[in-house]
């Protein structure tokens, strides 16, 4: 396993934070303490409101508070932790690895097939070597891409190779049903009827009641070839 995103994103999210309501404070408790914001409070209120509206833009374009607090490679899938919220990202649920760039810092975008705890995507920083690296970045993010699009591969070429398994043994319950309604007509003189059928891996199992024999018999087979050499 291995850490892919910035070691210390939860602390530099809370900097950011706290650096907004710095600026704030640095604005107004001045002003309060020789009490001009209690005189002439109208240029203090529009110097902050000016911060606050700032602020408000930077995090709205940033998207800062989605970030991912942590995401490790754990080899076939990725664990994102934001705050106390935790999942396992599978590759084969990636759709999408891209680099994207917001007000000059350089994060990761992993975009999903389905929607997860966090969304329908997962954002994160890299980590702090690749952050004059912009290279750096795509080569990591084409990485997780292409490990992604592997995985979604073989997921699929397992789904159909379930899917013909699954095609095929219908089709040899069919064929095994066809072959109980022909035994069945054959000894109809008989007045035999069929009452179980057993499946055991590739053979077939047939016990028959015979209403006029003393005993009841029972016909094994394994392919059509082999049932119609017992009619």
């Amino acid at each position: 396993m291995q850490v892919i995103s910035f070691k210390n994103t939860g602390l530099f999210k809370r900097g950011m934070w706290l650096s907004a309501a710095a600026l704030i404070a640095f604005v107004v408790f001045p002003a309060a303490l020789d009490g001009t914001l209690l005189e002439n409070p109208i240029p203090h209120m529009v110097a902050v409101g000016a911060l606050i509206t700032c602020w408000v833009i930077f995090f709205w374009k940033t998207q800062i508070h989605r970030v991912a607090d942590e995401v490790v490679d754990c080899g076939d899938h990725l664990r994102v932790r934001r705050g106390r919220v935790e999942e396992d990202i599978l590759f084969s649920k990636i759709s999408a690895v891209e680099m994207s760039t917001h007000v000059g810092i350089h994060r990761i975008t992993v975009r999903l097939r389905e929607l997860s705890r966090f969304g329908a995507k997962i954002e994160f920083l890299p980590q702090a070597s690749l952050w004059s690296n912009p290279g750096g970045v795509r080569r990591v993010a084409s990485g997780l891409a292409e490990r992604a699009s592997q995985a979604t591969g073989a997921r699929s070429s397992g789904g159909n190779s379930m899917s013909r398994l699954c095609r095929r043994a219908s089709l040899r319950r069919r064929l095994w049903c066809r072959h109980v309604c022909s035994i069945r007509d054959a000894k109809a003189g008989l007045k035999s009827v069929a009452v179980e059928q057993r499946v055991t891996g590739q053979s077939l199992r047939v016990r028959f009641a015979a209403q006029t024999a003393p005993v009841d018999w029972e016909i094994a087979f394994t392919t059509r070839a082999a049932a119609s050499r017992a009619l």
